[in-house]
């Protein structure tokens, strides 16, 4: 109940008796003047306010959008019962040992941008606008190098021990590019069971200001930068890196560093801002660049502050940019709206967002599915239109997936018999595509897999799946692999030398010529041929729908052909095992070349390529390459031929 003005009174004489309460966590309601303490010069603010002799940023105390006698109340209150409103949920999360918090962030509505009166403000934060958002949860921090190396088993950042600096893994990770960080993020939710993704910009707007609990600060916390950020001044910050996330005082929602350290990047493409009110707004739907927030280690206060935005090309990695988590617990929805596949292909969709148990209906007739946790994949079975209806069993929130299932291609294939063991070869129509490290690879790819080059390749055939064990005994009369007991599975154990002696015989009983594929054959195909999506793996961006690698193998090899297809319909060209390649090992020209067959010399190293059951997910990625002794037979390389 309100206070009466004679209670009012009353309370303030005790306080002129009283001593002040120290304000218990930065930056928190009551504090009006930002002094550390609350005590009866707060209370004078809000009275000034309310007379109109103040600014009323931070004296809406009880955040009704009003500054009046409730808010003078709720200081009072604070002082004499040293309550204060409750700090936000926090979950703490674990990932191969290693443990983050995600703090819970309210929905409400806010004025997204600047005004025309700022005249810090730079043009793309206009027009101000209101917008409405959902509840989510952020991370406390930015991603570290020690989660993003829990989780990718490497660290790419600039700032770590390796390149001389101290406490790395404490640091924020950089380094990153936007396609990056959506590895990161698919491969975080495997692990856990949770959908993460990148926030908005506007959520992270919204928590940066911090959310309900905003005093209107220019920075993320205070109107002090050096309070509440790493940046590039004359005083502390200066050193020319990123520092150890959490060591500056967090903003009103207990986050830290959303001004500088490093800039974070967002879900949203860069673009301009409208002025029409909007709900849960996701950004323009395509763009040059996408958004980064927060301002760096690197740049000045000016950047730092939380309506500053910046955008960054999406395969762009440096050392100023990294990022922070969402996770959405309420309306989901899907990767794509909308799907279009062939006859056997098979799909993957990502179920964004939501957290929890999905049931999916519909299809009739045209596809099949199957869902593990966030990931449906769809199989075309028969030409024609229908829509899979996707529902959170928790929440009862629903999202569809309209598909168009096409005819399935005229793939030509051959198939061939020996000692009556059946494989496939299928036809790869030769073309022009860019090989190594493009933009879709991100800062993981490698220094061999530089620089990337223009390569034409006449047509050939190239198996359907790596040779069995099967087909090796077939042909060999013996099984030398270290992982029996399913004779689909891959045959390993099996040097390049060994390769070219089974090859022979193979030719000796078809009368063909089957040979190793070359390297630029291999990554070809592995991309898809002229039918290539540009994906990061043989056939997804997702590791998991295309591959058996360290995260799903459960550490031996398995049957060939038990994970989605590439474009040109061959299996596990990503993970199982390594394969072969006829070229010796060496390093790449960045002249256009035909037909190539690698270098001259190079022994005693040949190629291998698309990773195995052992490997990280980053391993598995189509232009990865790795070199091995040729007469080495080792039980995570196999084969594949080329015809």
């Amino acid at each position: 109940m309100m206070k009466s003005i004679t209670q009012i009174i009353i309370s303030l004489l005790l306080l002129a008796w009283l001593s002040p309460m120290e304000a218990y966590a930065a930056n928190l309601p009551g504090d009006v003047n930002n002094d550390g303490e609350v005590n009866i010069a707060d209370v004078n603010m809000v009275i000034n306010v309310i007379f109109g002799g103040g600014s009323s940023q931070s004296a809406d105390v009880n955040k009704d959008s009003e500054v009046n006698i409730s808010d003078i109340n709720t200081v009072i209150d604070i002082i004499l019962g040293g309550t204060m409103p409750n700090p936000p949920e926090t979950e703490a999360i674990t990932v191969n040992g290693v443990s983050f918090n995600m703090v819970k962030v309210e929905g409400g509505t806010f004025t997204m941008g600047a005004n025309d009166n700022d005249t810090e403000a730079e043009y793309d934060e206009r027009p101000d606008h209101q917008v409405t958002l959902s509840s989510f949860s952020i991370g406390q921090t930015e991603v570290t190098q020690a989660l993003w190396q829990a989780v990718m088993d490497f660290n790419p950042s600039s700032f770590r021990s390796a390149h001389g600096y101290a406490d790395d893994l404490s640091r924020p990770v950089e380094n990153v590019s936007w396609y990056d960080c959506q590895a990161f993020i698919t491969e975080m939710t495997l692990l856990t069971g949770k959908t993460f993704r990148l926030p908005t910009e506007a959520e992270w707007e919204y928590a940066a200001r911090g959310g309900n609990m905003s005093r209107g600060y220019k920075y993320a916390g205070s109107n002090n930068i050096d309070d509440v950020a790493w940046y590039n001044n004359t005083g502390d910050n200066l050193g020319d890196q990123t520092h150890l996330v959490a060591t500056k005082a967090p903003n009103e929602l207990g986050l830290y560093d959303m001004s500088g350290n490093v800039e974070e990047l967002c879900q949203d493409w860069y673009g301009e801002y409208s002025d029409e009110a909007q709900t849960n707004p996701t950004g323009p739907d395509w763009g040059l660049g996408r958004v980064i927030r927060g301002g760096n280690w690197n740049q000045d206060a000016n950047r730092c502050r939380v309506s500053f935005r910046n955008g960054i090309a999406p395969s762009g990695g440096i050392n100023t940019v990294g990022l922070r988590v969402i996770l959405y617990k309420g309306e989901f929805n899907l990767s794509e709206s909308a799907l279009t596949l062939c006859v056997g292909e098979n799909r993957s969709v990502t179920i964004l967002n939501g957290d929890g148990e999905y049931t999916v209906e519909g299809g009739e007739e045209h596809v099949t599915y199957t869902i593990n946790g966030n990931r449906l994949i769809v199989t075309g079975s028969q030409e024609g239109t229908t829509a899979l209806n996707v529902t959170n069993t928790s929440t009862g929130a629903t999202a569809v997936l309209a598909i168009n299932v096409e005819p399935a291609p005229a793939a030509v294939t051959e198939t061939f018999t020996v000692n009556g063991v059946s494989f496939t070869m299928v036809e790869v129509e030769g073309g022009t595509f860019t090989m190594g490290a493009t933009a879709e690879q991100g800062s993981a790819a490698q220094k061999d897999e530089k620089p990337a080059h223009q390569v034409t390749l006449s047509s050939y055939s190239i198996g359907k799946t790596e040779v069995t064990q099967e087909l090796w005994q077939a042909v060999m009369g013996s099984n030398p692999s270290y992982y029996i007991g399913n004779m689909n599975r891959p045959v390993e154990c099996v040097s390049w030398e060994d390769c070219q002696t089974f090859i022979t015989k193979l030719n000796e009983i078809t009368g063909k010529t089957f040979r190793l594929p070359t390297e630029a054959e291999w990554e070809f195909a592995a991309r898809g041929g002229n039918q290539s999506n540009g994906y990061r793996c043989a056939g997804s961006h997702n590791v998991d729908d295309v591959a058996w690698y360290s995260n799903n193998s459960g550490s031996v090899t398995r049957p060939v052909g038990t994970k989605c297809m590439n474009e040109l319909g061959l299996y596990d060209m990503s993970g199982n095992v390594w394969e072969w390649c006829q070229d010796w090992y060496g390093g790449y020209s960045n002249e256009a070349q035909t037909n190539p067959t690698g270098p001259e010399e190079g022994y005693p190293y040949r190629v291998i390529r698309g990773g195995s059951w052992l490997n990280a997910a980053t391993v598995c990625r189509v232009s990865r390459r790795g070199g091995e002794v040729q007469f080495g037979g080792i039980r995570y390389i196999g084969l594949r031929l080329a015809l």
